[in-house]
């Protein structure tokens, strides 16, 4: 049986603080790691809603032109004349403004959501 004496009394005390402060480090570092990754895909799911919204606002838009442009080709509806406009809404809850600018230019916007995108169509 070994005897202890009090240099071996006095270090084991120290010998466990260490412990307790190498696994503080490590649990805080580790509790870095996981904020730094549940940042990065929260940023990456906010990205990936703003895209769909975007091509649904895209797609608003076009619907929008094709409308005016098919009533120009007709000579009925507003934008039969130069400087007509109209607004309209999707099923999907999608909006869009088509204005026709001159003889051979139509505008339109459309939005959803946050996200708002403009065509051009020239003939």
């Amino acid at each position: 049986m070994k005897k202890y004496s009090y240099k071996d009394a006095k270090r084991a005390p120290q010998e466990g603080a260490i412990s307790i402060l190498l696994s503080v480090l490590i649990l805080g570092v580790l509790f870095l790691i996981g904020i730094t990754i549940s940042s990065l895909l929260t940023s990456q799911i906010t990205m990936t809603i703003q895209a769909g919204q975007s091509v649904k606002a895209f797609y608003a838009a076009d619907a929008g032109a094709e409308l005016c442009l098919y009533q120009a080709r007709q000579i009925s509806g507003a934008c039969s004349v130069e400087g007509g406009s109209f607004f309209g809404t999707i099923d999907n809850g999608a909006t869009f403004i088509a204005q026709r600018i001159d003889s051979t230019t139509i505008h339109s916007t459309g939005s959803f959501g946050k996200a708002s995108r403009r065509i051009e169509l020239t003939w």
